[in-house]
């Protein structure tokens, strides 16, 4: 587990790295919705503290990927990166790439060690609390699904579906199979398709559950796969800290479980 520890805070040193030239042109520019998490901070200071953030989230995740021990490190951790992604999302439009990191990030204060004997459980816990997230965003979209029809009865779910796509394609473009989404003969498609979206979002919760972290896997790479193809939504954030949680890359998880 330590070794899955040093590699997830490595990673999300990589990532913030990957985004510092982005984050310092956003920060710097006014913000113009503020979240609540940062509402405390001046105007007349907002660069400075960005700056202190995307510093303070740099230098900690770095040092955590050799002293995964220090709880202080990780608080530090978790609190930098927080604030600058509620920084950073203050102009009007969130992205959850981040989202998931910040809550395996949270968790990750409470562990008293990482000792071997408690490997997998502390792998099933990260791994529920990732997964949540899809379960949780698979239930609202049934809920969705209900609130539409109720609400507009002369429209039929495949409508609904298709309102989403077009919804979608003006922020990230036309999706691949636009034509083929707004023509009436893809209303079965859309919607044996949307039941399999939310079929990939509940099952890898179910799958942790079992410690069918494989089968998790999957179905996460599958369900962001689907909404790159058809909404041109990729959140590669989220599928780099699914392989860290969800697949076997340790040698002695593999002996753990031969023995």
């Amino acid at each position: 587990m330590k070794n899955r520890i040093t590699i997830l805070y490595l990673t999300l040193f990589v990532l913030i790295m990957a985004h510092v030239t982005q984050f310092l042109y956003i920060l710097n520019l006014k913000p113009t919705d503020v979240l609540w998490p940062v509402k405390w901070i001046p105007q007349s200071s907002w660069f400075f503290t960005a700056n202190i953030m995307l510093g303070t989230s740099l230098l900690s995740t770095f040092l955590l990927a050799f002293k995964t021990k220090h709880r202080s490190l990780r608080i530090i951790s978790f609190v930098s990166v927080f604030f600058l992604m509620a920084m950073y999302f203050s102009y009007g439009k969130i992205n959850h790439g981040f989202h998931q990191w910040i809550y395996i990030l949270a968790a990750l204060i409470f562990p008293p060690t990482f000792k071997k004997e408690y490997d997998e459980w502390w792998r099933q816990n990260l791994a529920g609390i990732f997964t949540l997230t899809y379960f949780c965003s698979g239930i609202w979209k049934i809920r969705g699904f209900f609130d539409f029809a109720t609400s507009y009865k002369q429209y039929s779910l495949a409508d609904y579906l298709r309102i989403q796509v077009n919804n979608a394609t003006l922020d990230n473009g036309p999706s691949y199979f636009i034509h083929f989404f707004n023509s009436p003969s893809s209303n079965v498609f859309l919607i044996l398709g949307a039941l399999l979206v939310i079929a990939l979002q509940v099952l890898p919760f179910l799958f942790v559950f079992k410690k069918k972290y494989i089968s998790a896997f999957i179905c996460v790479a599958l369900f962001h796969t689907m909404t790159l193809i058809s909404l041109k939504v990729w959140f590669f954030q989220s599928i780099i800290l699914a392989a860290i949680l969800l697949l076997d890359f340790d040698q002695q998880e593999y002996e753990i479980k031969e023995n």
